[in-house]
């Protein structure tokens, strides 16, 4: 976790952009993937809270926010912590259903192998996207993202 900590912490632009169209592709693939472009009800049906069909569609709507900060995101810094706050709060539904509905897990890999390991990992990718969010929100708004302050000339003399 700390050499994970570090490399997210020492991301060139480049590559802290990349991360951002990682992040988008792993909200909208994972959902189109694991429902089959909204035909498989399984997320659905395991877990009806956060898997709902408008939970689906606004995992998708994340994804694609995600995707419009790639070359914006040093400007953003205040939209960045919304989105660790987002990443959190998908980790602890995760955790709390783990808790829940491990009988329920292991069910789901007696049917799918895919949806199994779906359940048993998808909050490992939002805790990973989440500090990815967390790390580059601080960069921006206090490390070396900072935009330098722009000031205006107006043109009067002062005086």
């Amino acid at each position: 976790m700390k050499k994970f900590l570090h490399i997210i912490s020492n991301l060139s632009p480049k590559l802290t952009s990349i991360g951002f169209i990682m992040a988008g592709a792993y909200n909208l693939l994972g959902i189109l993937g694991f429902t089959q472009l909204f035909t498989n009800r399984t997320l659905i049906d395991t877990d009806p809270v956060v898997f709902s069909w408008l939970g689906q569609i606004i995992i998708i709507l994340w994804g694609l926010a995600y995707w419009t900060q790639t070359r914006q995101y040093t400007k953003n810094g205040a939209l960045l912590v919304v989105f660790c706050i987002e990443k959190c709060l998908y980790v602890v539904a995760w955790a709390m259903w783990l808790v829940t509905h491990l009988g329920a897990l292991r069910g789901l890999f007696s049917q799918s192998v895919a949806m199994g390991l779906f359940f048993a990992s998808y909050g490992l990718g939002d805790l990973m996207f989440g500090v990815f969010f967390g790390i580059t929100a601080y960069r921006v708004l206090f490390g070396d993202f900072r935009q330098p302050e722009i000031t205006v000339n107006t043109g009067k003399i002062a005086s």
